[in-house]
């Protein structure tokens, strides 16, 4: 593992400067949108309870899990939402 982790550093020190910069500006990208889409979730957890038919879900009680990439495809379309129009959320502590 040590040593495909050395080749790959290498490899990415031989690159030409312009590759280099498209590289970095790749995974920085690609870090961004992990970072923001846990985020996101995160936030969500804690703004708003689980809801089911418009009423609120007891904890335990969802028999509905979404898979991973219905989750994926739910926070696209929340990201693109969040430029559409403003929303309010209302924080209640516990």
């Amino acid at each position: 593992m040590d040593h495909h982790r050395q080749s790959f550093l290498r490899q990415l020190q031989s690159l030409d400067e312009p590759m280099k910069t498209k590289v970095l500006v790749l995974s920085t990208v690609v870090v961004m949108v992990v970072v923001v889409y846990f985020w996101l979730g995160y936030f969500n957890s804690i703004v708003s309870a689980p809801v089911n038919d418009g009423q609120p879900v007891a904890n335990g009680q969802q028999d509905n899990q979404p898979t991973f990439f219905q989750k994926m495809a739910d926070a696209a379309r929340s990201v693109g939402q969040l430029f559409e129009k403003p929303r309010e959320y209302q924080v209640k502590p516990n």
